[in-house]
């Protein structure tokens, strides 16, 4: 029995000792993102706060929310590591412990493991080194960074569910058309948003309209060709 007592003291110790009290990092910006990181054995546990995406359909919002916060998660554990402005983080098998809306808040807890994480300077003019899983912009606390993020996962996500031909002329012009309806009325409610925000100075505010104008030509110019050559194999194989 007093073997087993010493056993159980010195497995609370050890449990204290791996333990880490959490420390909370603000990372404020437009989104008034919070994170609270705890280091627990071989694992860092962050845990972030921050205003959700609501300009589009919940699913695309959701979605949006969880790149952000992986985003800003990443930016919390370089500040905790000692990373400057100049560095970028790689890691690998992070494990997304729970994404949930929380009143008025997104809240995302991310699992990363210690012997993954490392810190990569980043070059004027070159880009970072490709992470295995997750790469901080470092200046993702500005609001035109924010929405200039916001476009490209929209516009990702738009091209990788372009239709596919499945033989069926019909059925393929719906898609197109469903396609090309939500494309504009996703960018449309970026606009909206962009043109509201008091974040932005007016020349960003018109840069980043700009760019979603060349966003959405280049979009419809794609289903459009898509469209056409569709027509065209079907008509070659009548």
């Amino acid at each position: 029995m007093k073997r087993f007592f010493a056993v159980c003291i010195l497995t609370s110790v050890c449990s204290t000792v791996f333990a880490e009290d959490p420390i909370a990092i603000e990372l404020g910006g437009p989104r008034k993102a919070t994170a609270i990181i705890t280091e627990a054995g071989d694992a860092y546990e962050i845990e972030v706060g921050l205003i959700p995406v609501r300009c589009f359909d919940s699913g695309m919002n959701r979605r949006l929310s969880q790149e952000k916060a992986r985003s800003y998660a990443v930016e919390a554990l370089i500040r905790h590591l000692g990373g400057g402005k100049r560095q970028s983080a790689t890691m690998s098998n992070v494990e997304i412990i729970e994404a949930r809306n929380a009143e008025t808040r997104f809240v995302l807890v991310m699992r990363v493991p210690r012997k993954s994480v490392r810190l990569t300077e980043v070059t004027e003019g070159k880009a970072a080194a490709k992470p295995l899983e997750g790469n901080a912009p470092r200046s993702l606390l500005e609001a035109k960074d924010d929405y200039q993020e916001t476009l490209e996962v929209v516009m990702k996500t738009l091209t990788d569910d372009i239709p596919m031909f499945t033989g069926k002329l019909p059925e393929f012009y719906t898609a197109v058309s469903d396609a090309e309806e939500l494309g504009i009325t996703r960018l449309k409610s970026l606009r909206k948003e962009i043109k509201v925000d008091r974040w932005l100075l007016a020349i960003e505010c018109e840069e980043l309209l700009r760019a979603i104008d060349d966003e959405e030509e280049r979009f419809l110019g794609r289903l459009r060709n898509w469209l056409e050559e569709v027509e065209s194999k079907a008509k070659g194989d009548e």
